[in-house]
This record gives C-alpha cells, structure tokens and sequence, in this order.
C-alpha cells in the first residue's frame, strides 16, 4: 500500500501530502474539496479523471491540477514512484 505522510496539517490552511509508491499500487479514488495539485517528482502515475474519457499518463518534473470536486484517481506504474499532492489554501481560507 502507498505510504502517505501529511505534511502541514493545519486547520484551514494549505495541505501537503508525499506519497512513496510501487509499480501496481493506487490511492482511493477520492473528490478534494480544495483544487487539488498532483506533482510527480519521481516515477510515473496513470490519472483517471471523471472529468477525462480516458486515463492520462504522467512522468517525473510533470505536474496536473485537479479542480475541486472532480474524483480522481492514481495508478503507480514504476518503482519507486514519489508524488507531492498540494491543497492550496482558497482565497480568504475556509
């Protein structure tokens, strides 16, 4: 299973997450309330969007914006794979 370390975990204010991952491994398939930005540092990642007919690949050095509420979800394809998922915080906070 990936592992998930949050990384700024205040109320209210922006949110980092690092994910170390393996060839086949996936995170849920989940619908952030906050845009949501996916960067992959290393590896590569399949992204199912509901808003996208057909998965998308991405590499290392790429990045991908998820609008809030749009479910996603993320497919390993190499190992190790490292992704930094960033929260920003909203205009004026929550």
């Amino acid at each position: 299973m990936a592992e998930i370390s949050v990384l700024s975990p205040s109320a209210g204010g922006p949110q980092v997450e690092m994910v170390i991952a393996r060839n086949g491994e996936s995170l849920p398939a989940e619908r952030p309330v906050r845009n949501e930005i996916i960067v992959i540092v290393e590896g590569s990642i399949s992204l199912e969007r509901e808003d996208c007919a057909e998965a998308e690949l991405h590499v290392a050095t790429e990045s991908v914006e998820i609008p809030a509420g749009v479910e996603r979800r993320i497919v390993v394809h190499q190992s190790p794979t490292h992704l930094v998922l960033i929260h920003p915080q909203p205009p004026g906070g929550e």
